[in-house]
């Protein structure tokens, strides 16, 4: 066998590509790797459940991850989500928490400058969506210690 260095599917949604860069270099990408192998380990099985091409499949299965993210319990994918979510310290939960927002807008058809613009209006609308424990994530995207 010949050993093949992990790479993303040139396949893969928008998001995924985007999450992939922005979380090459954090310390929850091997975790972001198991969540996206499962993520894409359901195409499979959802196309035979639904009797659909694997292509909708793995439409189906990353709304169902981004629904997820948006906090819906109903999702197949909520609990896989949660553990995900336990890898991710205090001090990184903000900026986790931007990137994962924007990579699901843009699943929704957003560009990526519209996503970040919805996000800093999100911040602007209330000063405590910003507050992640001790820490804060200002409307110029950068996380300070509280």
């Amino acid at each position: 066998m010949t050993y093949k260095p992990y790479k993303i599917s040139k396949k893969s949604p928008k998001c995924a590509k985007y999450w992939e860069k922005h979380f090459k270099f954090k310390s929850y990408y091997f975790d972001w790797q198991v969540m996206y192998s499962v993520v894409e380990s359901k195409f499979e099985e959802i196309s035979l459940e639904l009797g659909i091409s694997l292509k909708k499949s793995r439409k189906v299965a990353w709304n169902a991850y981004c629904a997820a993210i948006e906090g819906e319990e109903e999702s197949p994918l909520w609990e896989d989500y949660c553990d995900f979510m336990d890898a991710i310290t205090e001090q990184d939960l903000p900026g986790f928490v931007m990137l994962q927002t924007i990579g699901s807008d843009l699943h929704a058809g957003h560009t990526e400058k519209m996503a970040k613009a919805a996000f800093i209006e999100w911040l602007k609308e209330d000063p405590k969506n910003g507050v992640f424990g001790d820490y804060l994530l200002g409307t110029d995207l950068k996380t300070v210690k509280i």
